[in-house]
């Protein structure tokens, strides 16, 4: 899509117990404790705005890209197995309103696309090491990905 590179410095994931979804976010900035908390109470999105522009001359404001893993329930260990669905979401990349996901939801697709996950949760905290890859005809180009990250697992508050 238009040769745009998204470099990231930091992740966070976020669990999600009622929409059993695992949100690793992923930015152009590293991440910090607090950054890590408000992505657990707000969103990722929301870490993103509170960022000015990685490169104001490319961007408005701070572009941000999410991975999302489904799950049937909680899951104590995390492995491809246990994954229901998966997408990758980018925000602000080519516009700053813009938005694109691609999902992968057949157990053929999915081991394709998750090179590697692995984690563990315990309470309302956990870790995951993800990589992933892959790409996809969209709109009147390619969207293309390829990212490994190892980052804390945070819980939505409130829920």
């Amino acid at each position: 899509m238009n040769d745009v590179t998204l470099h990231l410095k930091g992740s966070v994931a976020v669990w999600d117990p009622e929409e059993k979804t695992l949100t690793v976010g992923l930015f152009p900035f590293p991440v910090g404790e607090d950054e890590a908390a408000k992505a657990a109470q707000e969103s990722i999105q929301a870490v993103a705005a509170s960022h000015p522009s990685p490169n104001p001359a490319q961007w408005e404001r701070s572009p941000v890209a999410a991975v999302v893993l489904t799950f049937r329930k909680r899951p104590k260990q995390i492995d491809p197995s246990r994954v229901t669905a998966f997408s990758v979401r980018v925000y602000g990349l080519t516009a700053p309103d813009e938005t694109f996901a691609i999902s992968r939801r057949t157990s053929d697709e999915l081991k394709k696309t998750i090179q590697e996950i692995e984690g563990r949760m315990k309470g309302k905290t956990g870790s995951i090491r993800l990589s992933t890859g892959g790409s996809d005809a969209m709109y009147a180009g390619t969207v293309s990905w390829e990212l490994s990250c190892e980052t804390p697992i945070r819980t939505r508050k409130g829920r």
